[in-house]
């Protein structure tokens, strides 16, 4: 499938423009530290060399038993233009996909919208932010008190998904994750979410959203480094 626009900024922006630059540009890697915790500076330093010097040995020194690359994203597909859960189909040539821990996994903040909890102390299939999903469609929530009054209409954007991992068949199954109705401090600490009407899934992204606190890695705990988003293709079965 062809690119679409991120809409990205800041860091999710960046971390877009290198991996297609990783793509276009011979002779290039791309080192994922998406999983290695902080910010800029990141704390882990010796992982992060140790995947650096796997990419220098591939390319410089023609080592295929380097490895360098960790699973790469393919293309999602679903069964219907509104179908409620994607299939992401992934390449992995070092051995089956698995969910890692990342550095900041005891950090994540432990629910994906107000009052809605969501196990993420370390690293399950719930963990929101490894793939985030964009919606077409609208939703509906409460207006400032005293403001205009009524309520507001907004066009649905990224949401987290809850995901199933399959080992065998290297693919992960994602929904998107949408408030229960009558959550408070949804999309905004003033408004109260009130519902939706139908959307469709039209675009998926892995760790392009947020900072996980999961990663999808291969065998040797290479992670994912998909950060472009992706549209979703309808696959009847």
């Amino acid at each position: 499938p062809g690119d679409v626009d991120n809409g990205f900024s800041g860091w999710q922006g960046i971390r877009a423009a290198q991996q297609r630059t990783s793509r276009l540009v011979p002779h290039t890697g791309m080192v994922v530290s998406v999983d290695q915790g902080g910010a800029l500076h990141y704390p882990h330093k010796s992982e992060v060399a140790f995947r650096a010097s796997l990419w220098i040995r591939q390319l410089a020194y023609a080592d295929d038993t380097a490895r360098a690359q960790g699973p790469t994203f393919l293309y999602a597909t679903k069964t219907a233009p509104d179908a409620m859960k994607v299939t992401l189909n992934f390449h992995a040539s070092n051995g089956p996909l698995r969910l890692a821990g990342a550095w900041t996994c005891d950090k994540v903040r432990p629910c994906v919208w107000p009052g809605v909890s969501v196990n993420v102390t370390c690293c399950n299939d719930s963990s929101p932010s490894i793939v985030s999903l964009r919606l077409h469609g609208i939703y509906y929530h409460t207006d400032r008190p005293g403001h205009h009054g009524g309520n507001i209409s907004e066009n649905w954007s990224w949401v987290p998904a809850g995901i199933t991992l399959d080992a065998s068949t290297n693919t992960v199954v994602a929904a998107p994750i949408i408030p229960p109705v009558g959550t408070k401090g949804w999309p905004v600490y003033y408004s109260t979410y009130l519902g939706t009407e139908a959307f469709s899934i039209e675009a998926v992204v892995v760790n392009g959203v947020g900072r996980p606190g999961c990663a999808i890695v291969d065998a040797n705990g290479i992670p994912a480094g998909t950060y472009e988003p992706s549209p979703v293709m309808v696959v009847p079965t």
